[in-house]
């Protein structure tokens, strides 16, 4: 309520038909009972409180009085319309079930309610536990249209005033109703509980319903008291008709939007009928037959004879939490609360879900939760990570393949020695060496070097990790390192330094394991004999077409920078059983990655999260031409594969995609193969829309994995735009937006003309296009733009064939196992064989058959059936694995372009495929979604980032989107620049459960000075050594100046 005047005129006709019937006023809350103020109210209290002035004296009641105050809050507490009907046709124990609901839920605010504190220079809020309402009882709707007249609707107004007692500092303060207001999704369904607790208890039986929404996906709706006939309830729902039929007009969709045009579309409230007017009316408009079932109603409630309700606290709790947590590790407590308690309408009170999902695992923090399972899942995958450091032997040392010994355990004997000559040739002596790394516990997060029981994973750019990878490394490797180390720190620089001065690149050693014409061994050294090694076991024909089938070519790889080249020898000299490799978008993984494939001799399983990055991405010549490439749930699937991957390595791309359970299961495979797995992606680009656990970032603080970094960018050929990628990827996303808009790359534009202009006019030159949009929404729009101008200009025929299109209802697997949530208009499509299913098999739920059954809802997906028009020329994109008619395999995620149709309407594909117009699976392939474009790279990106889709665009989605282009990225919105750079500061902020229960600790700062006092010596000697000392004056008087410096 923002005047208060307003408020005391709408109120006052609390004296006309309000108050002289059955309806009710009453003060509530414990600010009442602090105030003298209970019972029937006195309406100057109330005009006196409304303007902060005490209800008795009229003095001024709050210290402060600020003008342009809120004078208070409007919280309904409205009952659904058979409930309403129930009570208006005789059952008055329904209004005290809505004021004992409306007085507990009251009560339930008042734990919430806070008041600043700014004495003393504080900033802070404190709980104050109190409030004063006056409650007032409604009894009908706005008059509606059709005939000027409201239907009935017991609501009840709570109007909170600004008041709130401070029992601190002892004075009545302002109420910060903000936390409040952010939480009314769960009072609304608190109060909705208890009330229909109260009618269960009364006889009543409930039941729920479900709203599906544009694309279909359905979501709690409402409830109301089971068996009140449709019809009374359609009739007296007018007012919601038509504001329902006003918001399909105006596009608006949201609960929030409608309740704006509710509010601005509704007519005054008569004044000239009384209650008893609007009753008579109301009962006119009821049939004899509908009166009979509502009385028939009444009548079993108040003998009992509904059956006791079976939605109980223990099953919404159980299926909040499957639901929710298929999705995410962390969530907010009472979004889970709220799905909780729509699962149970009267079945269950407030105050029993969180007792009650404690009971099954919930772990509570801060007002967020995550589960007991979630955590162990975590924890199992970081400790297999972290017990798996140091186990392995390389798979290629100095370039070199290694295989595997039977038993797969390194030697580390000698190393030690090699850490503490070194140090004390570089001035530190031996113990002092020793100590700067032992005393290390923990470091920094985010750092790429940690440090553990006394072993240091460096990264693989820096020279100081051929130290620390010796601990680790076989015999005769440790040899090599130790003299080539010990050698190059003790005599004058030489050009037989590890590092090739010119290429950046690891020298690769002979046969013997020492680079040609170099002593080896080291004179501390040269006595040992080399342990011996157990062979590797021999690859089988099948292995070893596994490893050399996905690049038949990449031996011929050359031209990696430093830095491609530092991350190729960090997973080629890691002795992890687990790897990371994160690079920014551009940087060239692709590139890197096919010189380590060339110098691995092991089978290799190339992986991505989705068909699009895998199959679309990766097989592609510009992804890489790896031509075995395949999703993660494909190689899950398939036994043969896992086995064929022992002692190999399996390599996911895009890792940030993956969801955890299925990194939990691919780590069970890499256990029982003795497989070692990399994981290589961006955790800055999107993440997995299922629960990901945030696992490249925790794998690094919690399990201590060293990474392979990628930060120069190289995709982009445009100066400016490289450095706009690279700020973005850097965090800078304000200077990187201003850049942008200084190229006149960011348009403030109406429609989507502009961007269908630069469309064509690019692919009339040639040049590969991708439209990026946030939401499938917008996708559509932009879609039906570029379809209208190609149809103008004769590049795409009029003549439009109908198919048949599945829309996915991205269900969880808790809402596919929900039998009342299918209402008969869904077609599963099954992935896997269950009950009398067969995985492929398409089946609509309205053409089951008796003895039909699934044996779980994770093996088939929920869609919608809808159609799409195509025509010959229009591009394509299939959304699922399936054949064409003539048996050809049809790869989610690849476009094709439309041939024509057969004289059945089945469409023809640009290849001369056939595809049955029933098949589904296949959308318009112009606009993308930017989590569907993560991995591609074009000459040029288009971005629809539209007011619709403000919601979904976040840091993730820009950085995605911008980061595509060769030659151009350009934004579209018809949103102003400053609130188009607000949208995108938002990021996904999903936490894992390890992160939120067991938060990293700061680390020991002395310990951590120490050990970087001492690489910062070591890197600058090396990088000496790398530079070649002996021709370099520059980097001689450079380094002598540092040393005086020092």
């Amino acid at each position: 309520m923002a005047n208060a005047t307003a408020a005391i005129a709408y109120f006052s006709k609390s004296d006309g038909y309000y108050a002289a019937g059955d309806l009710r006023q009453e003060w509530l809350g414990h600010g009442a009972e602090l105030l003298g103020l209970s019972g029937t109210p006195n309406f100057d209290h109330f005009k006196r409180l409304i303007h902060g002035h005490d209800p008795h004296t009229g003095d001024q009641l709050t210290a402060k009085l600020v003008e342009n105050r809120i004078p208070a809050w409007d919280v309904t507490a409205s009952i659904p319309k058979g409930v309403t009907v129930a009570l208006e046709n005789g059952d008055s124990r329904i209004q005290d079930a809505l004021w004992e609901a409306a007085r507990e839920t009251l009560a339930d605010l008042e734990q919430y309610s806070t008041t600043r504190v700014r004495k003393g220079g504080a900033l802070d809020d404190r709980l104050t536990g109190n409030l004063v309402a006056f409650a007032v009882e409604h009894p009908e709707t706005r008059p509606a249209k059709q005939d000027n007249m409201p239907d009935p609707d017991r609501h009840i107004h709570i109007v909170v005033m600004n008041v709130t007692h401070d029992p601190i500092e002892d004075e009545w303060k302002a109420v910060k109703f903000r936390p409040i207001m952010d939480l009314r999704k769960f009072f609304d369904r608190s109060f909705d509980l208890r009330l229909a607790s109260k009618l269960t208890d009364l006889g009543y039986g409930i039941e729920t319903s479900l709203k599906a929404d544009a694309r279909g996906t359905k979501r709690y709706y409402s409830w109301d008291i089971k068996g009140m006939p449709d019809s009374v309830v359609k009739k007296f729902s007018r007012r919601t008709g038509e504001v329902e039929k006003l918001a399909a007009e105006l596009g608006v969709g949201s609960a929030t939007g409608k309740d704006k045009l509710g509010a601005t579309s509704r007519q005054f409230k008569r004044t000239d009928m009384t209650l008893e007017d609007y009753r008579k009316y109301w009962q006119g408009r009821i049939t004899p037959a509908e009166g009979q079932a509502i009385s028939s109603l009444i009548t079993a409630a108040n003998l009992g004879l509904n059956p006791e309700p079976t939605n109980t606290a223990d099953k919404g709790v159980r299926f909040a939490i499957d639901h929710h947590f298929e999705r995410r590790s962390v969530m907010d407590w009472h979004d889970l609360a709220v799905t909780s308690m729509e699962r149970c309408m009267g079945g269950a009170l407030p105050e029993e879900i969180e007792p009650e999902a404690k009971r099954q695992g919930a772990l509570m923090k801060d007002g967020q939760v995550t589960t007991k399972a979630v955590l162990a899942e975590e924890r199992r995958i970081i400790d297999f990570a972290r017990e798996g450091k140091g186990t392995m032997r390389p798979l290629a040392i100095e370039g070199q393949p290694v295989r595997e010994s039977a038993q797969g355990k390194p030697h580390a004997e000698g190393a030690g020695r090699v850490i503490s000559e070194l140090a004390m040739l570089l001035g530190l002596g031996q113990q002092k060496g020793a100590n700067a790394l032992n005393d290390v516990g923990s470091e920094p997060m985010g750092s790429e070097l940690r440090v553990r029981d006394g072993q240091s994973p460096a990264p693989r750019s820096d020279p100081m990790q051929a130290i620390h990878a010796a601990a680790t490394l076989p015999d005769p490797a440790i040899l090599s390192h130790e003299q080539q180390l010990v050698s190059s720190a003790r005599s004058e620089p030489q050009n037989s330094s590890l590092i090739d001065p010119k290429q950046g690149k690891l020298r690769a050693p002979d046969a013997h394991g020492a680079a040609p014409g170099q002593n080896w061994l080291s004179p501390s050294l040269s006595n040992e004999k080399p342990a011996n090694i157990a062979p590797a076991p021999p690859l089988s024909p099948k292995q070893q077409a596994t490893s050399s089938d996905h690049i038949p070519d990449a031996r011929k790889m050359v031209g990696l920078s430093n830095e491609q080249q530092a991350m190729v020898s960090h997973v080629l000299t890691s002795t992890d059983q687990m790897v990371l490799v994160i690079g920014d978008a551009g940087t060239g993984k692709t590139h890197a990655i096919k010189s380590a494939f060339a110098q691995i001799d092991r089978p290799v399983e190339m992986l991505a999260a989705s068909a699009e990055a895998s199959r679309g991405v990766l097989r592609s010549p510009q992804g890489g031409g790896f031509r075995k490439a395949d999703t993660v749930a494909s190689f899950l699937m398939s036994p043969d594969r896992q086995a064929g991957v022992k002692n190999g390595v399996i390599w996911v791309d895009e890792a940030g995609l993956l969801a955890i359970k299925d990194l939990s299961r691919i780590v069970d495979i890499a256990n029982e193969q003795h497989a070692r797995i990399v994981l290589q992606g961006d955790p800055k680009q999107h993440r997995s829309v299922v629960r990901h656990g945030n696992m490249m970032n925790v794998l690094q603080e919690y399990a201590g994995l060293s990474v392979g970094r990628l930060t120069e960018v190289w995709r982009q050929k445009h100066k400016g735009y490289k450095a706009i990628v690279a700020g973005i990827a850097e965090g800078k996303q304000d200077k990187a937006f201003d850049q942008l808009a200084g190229l006149g790359w960011v348009q403030k534009v109406e429609d989507n003309k502009p961007l269908v202009d630069d469309y064509i006019q690019g692919i009339n030159s040639g040049k590969e296009i991708l439209v990026v949009a946030p939401t499938h929404a917008e996708a559509d729009e932009v879609t039906a733009a570029i379809r209208s101008r190609l149809q103008d200009e004769g590049k795409l025929s009029h003549d439009e064939h109908k198919v048949q299109q599945l829309i996915p209802l991205n269900w969880t697997e808790a809402e596919r196992g929900d039998l009342e949530r299918y209402d008969g208009s869904e077609t599963l499509v099954f992935h896997r064989n269950s009950g009398t299913f067969k995985a492929g098999q398409v089946v609509s739920v309205t053409d089951f058959k008796d003895g039909d059954r699934w044996k779980s809802p994770e093996h088939f997906s929920v869609y919608h059936k809808g159609e799409v028009g195509i025509a010959t020329g229009d591009l394509v994109r299939f959304t699922s694995n399936g054949k064409s008619l003539d048996g050809h395999k049809l790869n989610n995620g690849s476009v094709y372009r439309i041939k024509g149709f057969d004289k059945h309407e089945n469409p023809i594909l640009d290849n001369g495929w056939t595809v049955k117009k029933e098949y589904g699976h296949l959308t318009h392939g112009y606009v993308s979604t930017s989590h569907a474009s993560q991995g591609k790279t074009v000459d040029r990106v288009l971005i629809a980032m539209g007011s619709e889709s403000k919601g979904a665009i976040n840091a993730e989605q820009f950085y995605v989107s911008v980061s595509r282009g060769r030659e151009s990225a350009k934004v579209y919105s018809d949103m102003a620049q400053d609130e188009l750079k607000q949208a995108i500061q938002r990021t996904d902020a999903r936490r894992s459960a390890t992160e939120l229960m067991q938060p990293k600790k700061k680390p020991r700062r002395r310990a951590y000075e120490g050990l970087r006092k001492f690489l910062a010596k070591a890197r600058d000697r090396f990088k000496v050594l790398q530079a070649g000392l002996a021709g370099d004056t520059r980097e001689q008087k450079r380094q002598k100046e540092y040393e005086y410096g020092r």
